[in-house]
């Protein structure tokens, strides 16, 4: 039987990030806690770190 893949709730996505950039944890054990792939934290932290300055908003002039 094919595994059919799974779609995270954006918030799952987000704690997942800051649970990684908080450290603690390695990236194999994360993993395993939340019952998904290593890559998938490293691309989740990614995505956080890079969007995060927009959620301040654009800087004012």
């Amino acid at each position: 039987m094919k595994r059919t893949s799974r779609n995270h709730a954006q918030g799952f996505k987000v704690k997942v990030a800051l649970v990684e950039i908080k450290g603690g944890k390695t990236l194999t054990g994360l993993a395993g806690h939340f019952g998904v792939y290593p890559n998938q934290v490293s691309d989740q932290k990614q995505l956080l770190q890079g969007s995060a300055t927009g959620v301040f908003g654009a800087p004012k002039l």
